[in-house]
């Protein structure tokens, strides 16, 4: 279990008293369950209600506050992890997760805010802004009761949040936007693969 040492270490010391067996090999069974292995029916759900509401291409107002109120429900669950892991993936960027929702959002008007990180390019800063905000949304939902599975945390992402619906506009607008660093990180870098076909069912 990724985020349980104390179970970790207690499989371990089994295994190593394995080894000093006099014969072997030795199959002997565990008999402490993995925390969170015991099968759910129900599939995991996140525990925070988020049910966005996709606002207009030519509405970044509505886009922002959308993404911003979404992410003051998640923040208390993103502290809790990051406090708890001792670290935070998030800061690529250089710019706070509230700064980058800004920043991305900036873009859907056409005109993106001044760049606040001078010494990068607008194509980069892009790029990692959205890789903060991704990042913030994952340590959030894992910190979250009932261990998900990485499948699971990017239906979440993709399928149920206001950041993946984001996400799924940015490559039509920025196609617009003249610097071609730019539009690539649209057609390649916003996007994956696996989650493509979202762009088509929602008609994007």
């Amino acid at each position: 279990m990724p985020n349980d040492p104390g179970f970790q270490r207690r499989v371990l010391r089994r295994a190593l008293i394995l080894l000093e067996a006099g014969s072997g090999p030795v199959l002997e069974s565990y008999d402490e369950d993995a925390p969170g292995s015991g099968s759910d029916a129900s599939g995991w759900a996140c525990p925070v209600d988020l049910r966005p509401r996709p606002q207009p291409l030519d509405d970044p107002t509505g886009h922002l506050t959308a993404l911003l109120g979404e992410m003051r429900m998640l923040g208390k669950w993103y502290d809790l992890g990051r406090e708890k892991r001792g670290r935070s993936t998030v800061g690529v960027s250089g710019l706070k997760p509230e700064q980058a929702a800004r920043h991305i959002v900036s873009y859907l008007a056409g005109q993106p805010e001044e760049n606040p990180r001078p010494g990068m390019s607008p194509a980069t800063l892009l790029k990692l802004a959205c890789e903060d905000l991704r990042a913030f949304y994952t340590e959030a939902v894992v910190s979250q009761p009932g261990s998900p599975t990485p499948q699971e945390v990017s239906e979440w992402f993709w399928g149920q949040t206001q950041a993946g619906w984001l996400f799924l506009a940015l490559p039509a607008v920025l196609a617009r936007i003249p610097d071609k660093a730019t539009q690539m990180v649209g057609e390649r870098m916003v996007v994956p693969y696996a989650q493509r076909h979202r762009l088509k069912d929602k008609g994007i």
